[in-house]
């Protein structure tokens, strides 16, 4: 499910137009995922990054 989750936000964070926030949605990404951040904080990023890809 971990996997799944990475793989999604790393979908939504493709979507992102500006560069800049692209590249700090996946700074911020692999920080998450090298402290192994829970299952629900990669959840809460997600919904984030979706936002985010919505209302860009």
């Amino acid at each position: 499910m971990r996997n799944n989750l990475v793989k999604k936000i790393e979908s939504k964070i493709s979507e992102i137009k500006s560069d800049s926030t692209r590249s700090l949605s996946k700074g911020q990404l692999d920080l998450l995922v090298n402290t192994n951040a829970s299952t629900r904080a990669l959840e809460d990023f997600l919904e984030d990054v979706t936002f985010v890809v919505k209302y860009q």
